[in-house]
């Protein structure tokens, strides 16, 4: 519940036109207000770029080292264990 609380507080801060930083191992948690993603390994930028770019299955998979099934819908994304 707290978690939720605290992304929809940033979800009003970045309608109103503010720069967020949001680090997180959860692509549940990147809200539509989100328009550029970074993926790093080990401290190394992997990819940077528009959120529909970088949030791929094959970005992903790659990235963890096993399948990842990469969903969107309504502007949020989902990462799930693919076949």
């Amino acid at each position: 519940m707290a978690r939720s609380r605290f992304l929809d507080t940033l979800r009003k801060i970045a309608r109103h036109g503010k720069t967020i930083i949001l680090v997180t191992h959860r692509v549940e948690e990147i809200f539509p207000e989100i328009d550029r993603v970074i993926l790093l390994n080990h401290g190394r930028i992997l990819h940077d770029g528009r959120k529909r770019e970088v949030l791929t299955s094959r970005r992903l998979s790659s990235l963890f080292g096993a399948a990842i099934r990469v969903r969107q819908s309504r502007g949020y994304y989902t990462a799930t264990g693919g076949e």
